[in-house]
C-alpha cells in the first residue's frame, strides 16, 4: 500500500492558512443594515393551544351559541366552536376543573375549581376575563346546577347543604336549605355530601336533592319543606327528570338505573339493567361497573331515549362504554378510554319540550367522540379541529412556510381525493357556534409537520393562528414489517426521529429510530413504482486523502430489490418488486444506515439540498453525504479523524486560537466505486493524523448541525459556491464546497478543496447566513430556474465594481455564544455569551420582524433570548417555559416571532414573543359569542294545562334576594376578577338588547296605533252610511219599502 506525503499536505494547509490570515487581517466589514427594533416591543404572549385538551375532567354545552367547554386537571379550560374558533383560558391557581356551566346564550361561563372556587367568565370579548370569583371558606363544593333561563346557581356542599347564588352579582342567598331539615327526624346520622341537584322541568319550585348515603329528598323551594322522601341501598350518581316531571331516573353505583314518581316514595316503579336483558350476563352473578352519568330525552315522534355510561361486567378487560336504549332497543358501545362526560345535542335547550337529540358529545380521557343518532350505527362525525394530534405520541415537530403558495393547495387537493370512511357520518360538525375570521388572513401559508411514534408524519395548516389536519403519510407502509415482535409503540421501529422538508421542489425526508432515511416527492397521480434501497456502514470510512483499500466495495452498497439485507435491513425491509403508491407522498429511494452492520447509530441528523440533489447525514461518529440523482454514496468519514488531520503537525489549541483555517477536501469527477487510469482512486480508506498523534486525546465530534449554503468564501471567487456546514458538539464548525457537474447522470458530484473551521463555546446549534441587506438567505435550496438567473447576475458582474454585493454575513450559535461573522473572509463582527443562569442554548433561529431582523433563542431553562442583528444586542431575556424535556424537544421557532412546543403529550402551544405579531393574531381569532335569538319556551296546550300537566313558574327574584343577609360573608368571600373592564361590556350587552326590544315594542305600538285609526275610520264610515239609510227609510211605511 503506497504512503500518504503528509508534507505536500501540510505545505497546502500552510499556504492556504497564510492566505485565509492575510484577508482575515483585513478591517472587519460592517454590514449596511440597521435594526430599529427596541426591548419595549417584546413580551412573551400565549396566542393558541391546539389538540386535545389533557387530563379532561368536566364539560359543558351551550345549545343556544352552539359551543363546548372542556375544563382540566391542570385548571385550564378549552372553548371550541366552527372552524377556526378555539379558545384557550387558564386559572390563576392550577386546580382542577371540577364543574364547568354555560349561561346559555349570555355569553357567560361558570367554572368551578377544587379549590372551592367559583368562577364567572365573560366570553363576549377577544379575550375571556374573570367578572367575579366566589370563594368558600367552611364548606367544600361538590355539585352545582343551574337551570336554563334562571339566575340562580344551585351549589351543594359537602355538609349536606345547599346554596343559592345570584349569577349577575354573584352574592348567596340568606335562602339555603340544610341538611337537618331535608332528612328524615328519625334518622340520626348526617346523609352525606350533596351528590346531584336537579329542577323539576314542568315546576321550577320542586328540585330533587341526591345525598351521598342513597337517601333523596324532593324539595318545594317555595312552602320550604320536603314534599318527598327516598330512600335507596346503594350510592346516586346522578337524577335525571322526565320531561313531564311526573317521573325521573337515578344511577347507581352498582349498575343499576331505578325509575321513581314524584307521588309515592315507597319503592321504585321500575329498574333498569343491562344484565336483565342478557341470559348470559344475568346467570353470571358478577359485579358491574358504575352508571356514573343517565339521561332520559323525550322524542315526539319515537319512544324516550335513554343514555348512561357504564354498567358492563366489572372485569379485568372490561371497556368503558356508552349504551344507549330506546324502547326494547339496546346499542352499546365501546369506548377506547375511560367516560368523563356526554351531552346530547338537542334541538331545544328546555327540559320540559321534547329533546328530539340529534347528536351525542362524548368526552373520553384521550379523546372527543361525537356520534351522529340519526344514522343507523350511529356512527362518528369528524371534527375539522386538531383533536387527534396524540394519536401517536408526537416525537417531533417541524415548522415550514410555503412560500410558493404550492405545496399546501396541492396537499389539500390530495386530501380531497381521498375516499369518504365508510365508519364516519357525512353530517357537519355539530358544534358550529363562533365567529371566524380566518377568511381574513391574506399572509404566507404556513404549514406544521409532526413526526410520530407509529412511522406516521402527519401536516396541519398552521395558518392564521389556527391548526388543521390536511394530510397523513405512513411511512411503515413501504416495508414488509413495521412494527416489532412486541408491538410496543415506544419502541416501534418506524419511530419518526428527523423531518426535513423543502416547499420549492416538494421533496421530503424523513428518518426513523432505526436509522432508516427515505426520500419522498409529491406527486398528485397515483403511481406503480420500485423502491431503491442503498446500505451504509458508518464504520467503514470512505474518505479523502488515503489510497483504495481492499475491503472497501462493501462499504457502499445500492442493493437490489432481492439483494443481501443487513439486520438493519431485516427489521425494515422494503417491498420488493413494483407496487402501487397512492396521491401525496411517494417514495423510490431509501439509505439503511448501520454501525458495523449490525446495529442503526444513536442519532442521525439531516440537511438537504434540493438544487444540487444532495443529501448531508451526520451521526454521533461520521459525516456522510449521499448523491440523491445517482443515489450513490459520495464520501463517509468520522468526524474526529477530518479535524485531526486538519491539524496535521500544529497544535490544534494554536489553530483554533488563530481563528479561521482551511481543510483540503478532494474527489474527483469520476463516476461512484471506479478506478482510474493511474491506479489511484479519489475514493478510499481515511486516515486520519500521523502515528505520533495517537497519545493526543480525542475530542467528541458528534455532528450536531449540517446545513446547506451558497456562499462568497473569498473575494477570487465571482459566483457563488454550494458549501455544506458541518457543527459538532465540541463546538467546531467547518466547511465543504462542492463543484456541481452539469451531467449529473453520467457524472459524480465534485468536492472542492476549499473549507473553514470556525471554534465556539459549546455544541453549534445553528447557522443562519444573510446578505448585506439584512435578508435571511435560504441556501441552495432554491429552484433551479432562481440559481440560474443569481449565475447569470454573477456572471455579468464586474469583480472591481461594488463589493457589497457579494457581502455575506453569518449568525452561528452554539450552547454557550452567537457570533455574527461576514464574508468572505469570515471576520467576526460580534459576540454575545449566554449568562450560566441562563442554561444552554438549545433552539435558535433569525426573524424577520417588522422593524427588522433579530436572533431567538430558547435555552435549557426555559429562558427565551432575542437579540439584534447584527449587533447581538439584548431586547429580552425572560424565564418564559418550565423546564421540562418534552418542550425542550419539541420547541420550534415559526416565523414573524412565535413559536410552537408541546407543553403536553396531546396538545401543541403556540407563542409569541413580539408585540407586534400578538396585536395583529388577536385581530384573526373571532369572536366566541355572536347574537342569537333564544329559544322560546314551548307553550303548554289547552287540555294539558286543564288536567294539571301545564308549566309553574316562580319567581325566584322575590322568594331568593329578599332574605340576603351578613351571614353569607361567612361562608363565601367574593372576589373581584381582573375583567372588571370587561363587565361594562357584559352589561351593555343586555342594555342594548333591552333596547332593541324596547323599540321593536315602540315599532308594534305605531303598527297597532295605526290599525286602530284604521278600524276607527271605518267604524265612522260605516255609521255615517247607517245614519243616512236610517234617514231615507224613517218615516216610510214598512209596505212601502
Amino acid at each position: 500500500m503506497p504512503k500518504m506525503n503528509f508534507k505536500r499536505v501540510l505545505e497546502a494547509l500552510s499556504g492556504n492558512i497564510s492566505g485565509l490570515s492575510s484577508s482575515s487581517s483585513n478591517q472587519n466589514i460592517e454590514p449596511n443594515f440597521s435594526s430599529t427594533l427596541t426591548a419595549d416591543q417584546f413580551q412573551p404572549y400565549k396566542i393558541s393551544r391546539h389538540g386535545f385538551p389533557y387530563r379532561p375532567t368536566a364539560f359543558a354545552y351551550d345549545p343556544v351559541q352552539k359551543l363546548i367547554a372542556i375544563g382540566t386537571y391542570a385548571g385550564t379550560i378549552r372553548i371550541i366552536g366552527c372552524d377556526g374558533v378555539d379558545r384557550y383560558i387558564t386559572h390563576e391557581s392550577d386546580k382542577p376543573v371540577i364543574n364547568l356551566i354555560f349561561l346559555n346564550n349570555q355569553g357567560a361561563l361558570i367554572s368551578v375549581c377544587a379549590d372551592d372556587a367559583i368562577h364567572l367568565w365573560n366570553l363576549r370579548q377577544t379575550q375571556p376575563a374573570i367578572l367575579h370569583s366566589l370563594q368558600f371558606n367552611r364548606e367544600r363544593i361538590t355539585c352545582c346546577n343551574l337551570p336554563h333561563g334562571s339566575k340562580w346557581l344551585y351549589i351543594g356542599t359537602d355538609k349536606g347543604n345547599v346554596h343559592l347564588c345570584h349569577i349577575e352579582s354573584f352574592t348567596l342567598s340568606g335562602y339555603s336549605i340544610s341538611w337537618n331539615k331535608a332528612i328524615e327526624l328519625s334518622q340520626k346520622s348526617h346523609p352525606g355530601q350533596v351528590i346531584a341537584i336537579s329542577e323539576n322541568p314542568c315546576n321550577e319550585s320542586r328540585i330533587i336533592i341526591a345525598f351521598q348515603c342513597g337517601s333523596f329528598v324532593l324539595w318545594d323551594l317555595k312552602q320550604k319543606q320536603a314534599l318527598q322522601r327516598y330512600f335507596c341501598n346503594n350510592t346516586i350518581h346522578q337524577v335525571c327528570w322526565h320531561q313531564e316531571g311526573k317521573q325521573f331516573m337515578c344511577s347507581h353505583n352498582d349498575g343499576l338505573i331505578s325509575l321513581w314518581s314524584v307521588t309515592s316514595s315507597a319503592k321504585p316503579l321500575d329498574f333498569q339493567h343491562l344484565i336483565l336483558y342478557n341470559k348470559s350476563l344475568r346467570e353470571a352473578q358478577q359485579a358491574t361497573t358504575p352508571i356514573e352519568k343517565v339521561d332520559w330525552l323525550g322524542c315526539t315522534d319515537t319512544e324516550s331515549l335513554v343514555i348512561f355510561s357504564g354498567g358492563l361486567l366489572d372485569d379485568y378487560d372490561s371497556q368503558p362504554s356508552i349504551t344507549i336504549m330506546q324502547g326494547k332497543s339496546i346499542t352499546v358501545l365501546e369506548m377506547g378510554s375511560p367516560v368523563v362526560d356526554f351531552i346530547a345535542v338537542s334541538s331545544t335547550p328546555w327540559k320540559c319540550d321534547n329533546q328530539d337529540p340529534t347528536d351525542i358529545l362524548i368526552l373520553l380521557n384521550k379523546e372527543l367522540v361525537v356520534l351522529d343518532l340519526k344514522t343507523p350505527g350511529y356512527p362518528c362525525i369528524e371534527p375539522p379541529h386538531a383533536l387527534d394530534i396524540h394519536d401517536s405520541p408526537v416525537t417531533c415537530l417541524e415548522f415550514f412556510l410555503d412560500t410558493d403558495a404550492t405545496l399546501l393547495p396541492t396537499l389539500q387537493h390530495i386530501a380531497a381525493l381521498k375516499p369518504h370512511n365508510s365508519n364516519s357520518s357525512k353530517k357537519a360538525w355539530p358544534i358550529s357556534g363562533g365567529e371566524s375570521k380566518m377568511g381574513d388572513y391574506e399572509g404566507i401559508p404556513e404549514l406544521l409537520v409532526s413526526g410520530h411514534a407509529d412511522g406516521s408524519v402527519r401536516f396541519w395548516d398552521a395558518t392564521a393562528g389556527f391548526l388543521k389536519p390536511i394530510y397523513k403519510l405512513r411511512t411503515y407502509k413501504i416495508f414488509h414489517r413495521a412494527r416489532n415482535s412486541s408491538g410496543d409503540e415506544e419502541e416501534d421501529l418506524c419511530r419518526i426521529t428527523n423531518i426535513a422538508l423543502c416547499t420549492h421542489t416538494q421533496t421530503l425526508i424523513t428518518t426513523n429510530v432505526s436509522s432508516t432515511i427515505i426520500i419522498y416527492k409529491l406527486n398528485a397521480s397515483e403511481i406503480h413504482t420500485e423502491i431503491s434501497t442503498l446500505s451504509v456502514n458508518i464504520s467503514e470510512e470512505i474518505g479523502i486523502l488515503a489510497p483504495p483499500s481492499s475491503d472497501q466495495n462493501h462499504s457502499s452498497n445500492l442493493v437490489g430489490l432481492h439483494g443481501e439485507a443487513s439486520s438493519n435491513e431485516e427489521l425494515n425491509h422494503a417491498k420488493s418488486g413494483s407496487f402501487r403508491q397512492s396521491p401525496g407522498f411517494q417514495s423510490n429511494f431509501l439509505c439503511l444506515l448501520s454501525d458495523d452492520g449490525t446495529s442503526p447509530p444513536m442519532s442521525v441528523f439531516l440537511s438537504v439540498d434540493t438544487v444540487n440533489n444532495l443529501l448531508s447525514v451526520g451521526t454521533i461518529m461520521s459525516l456522510c453525504v449521499i448523491d440523491l440523482t445517482q443515489k450513490s454514496l459520495l464520501f463517509n468519514v468520522n468526524t474526529n479523524n477530518v479535524l485531526l488531520s486538519i491539524d496535521g503537525k500544529m497544535q490544534i489549541s494554536k489553530l483554533r486560537a488563530a481563528g479561521d483555517f482551511v481543510v483540503n477536501l478532494c474527489v474527483g469527477d469520476t463516476s461512484p466505486l471506479s478506478l482510474p487510469n493511474d491506479g489511484k482512486s479519489p475514493l478510499g480508506k481515511f486516515r486520519g493524523s500521523s502515528s505520533n498523534d495517537s497519545d493526543q486525546p480525542r475530542l467528541n465530534e458528534c455532528v450536531t448541525l449540517l446545513t446547506f449554503s451558497s456562499t462568497h468564501l473569498r473575494k477570487s471567487y465571482n459566483s457563488m459556491i454550494p458549501c455544506l456546514w458541518v457543527g459538532t458538539q465540541s463546538g467546531c464548525l467547518f466547511s465543504i464546497a462542492f463543484n456541481n457537474s452539469d451531467r449529473r447522470n453520467n457524472h459524480r458530484v465534485a468536492i472542492l478543496p476549499l473549507g473553514t473551521l470556525l471554534q465556539l463555546n459549546g455544541a453549534i446549534v445553528s447557522c443562519v447566513f444573510m446578505s448585506s441587506t439584512g435578508q435571511v438567505l435560504e441556501g441552495s435550496t432554491k429552484l433551479p430556474s432562481q440559481l440560474a438567473s443569481e449565475e447569470k447576475a454573477d456572471h455579468d458582474h464586474d469583480t472591481t465594481g461594488d463589493a457589497s454585493r457579494d457581502i455575506q454575513f453569518m449568525v452561528v450559535t452554539s450552547e454557550r455564544q452567537v457570533k455574527t461573522f461576514s464574508f468572505p473572509g469570515l471576520s467576526c463582527i460580534h459576540v454575545y455569551d449566554l449568562p450560566l443562569e441562563c442554561g444552554q442554548f438549545i433552539r435558535s433561529s433569525v426573524d424577520t420582524l417588522m422593524s427588522g431582523v433579530c436572533s431567538a433563542c430558547y435555552t435549557s431553562n426555559g429562558h427565551i433570548v432575542v437579540l439584534t442583528l447584527p449587533s447581538l444586542n439584548t431586547l429580552l431575556n425572560v424565564a418564559y417555559l418550565p423546564t421540562d424535556e418534552r418542550i425542550a424537544h419539541t420547541f420550534c421557532f415559526t416565523s414573524d416571532g412565535q413559536a410552537m412546543f408541546l407543553p403536553t403529550p396531546t396538545e401543541i402551544q403556540r407563542i409569541a414573543y413580539y408585540g407586534g405579531i400578538h396585536e395583529n393574531v388577536q385581530e384573526l381569532v373571532g369572536h366566541l359569542f355572536f347574537p342569537c335569538p333564544d329559544v322560546e319556551k314551548p307553550a303548554t296546550g289547552f287540555l294539558k294545562g286543564l288536567f294539571g300537566g301545564g308549566y309553574t313558574s316562580l319567581d325566584r327574584d322575590s322568594l331568593f334576594g329578599e332574605n340576603v343577609n351578613g351571614k353569607t360573608k361567612s361562608i363565601a368571600k367574593l372576589i373581584p376578577g381582573t375583567g372588571g373592564s370587561s363587565f361594562e361590556g357584559f352589561r351593555h350587552g343586555e342594555f342594548s338588547k333591552l333596547k332593541n326590544q324596547v323599540v321593536e315594542r315602540g315599532e308594534r305600538l305605531g303598527e297597532l296605533e295605526e290599525a286602530t285609526q284604521r278600524l276607527h275610520d271605518s267604524a265612522s264610515r260605516f255609521s255615517a252610511v247607517s245614519h243616512a239609510v236610517m234617514l231615507k227609510y224613517k218615516n216610510k211605511k214598512w209596505y212601502q219599502m
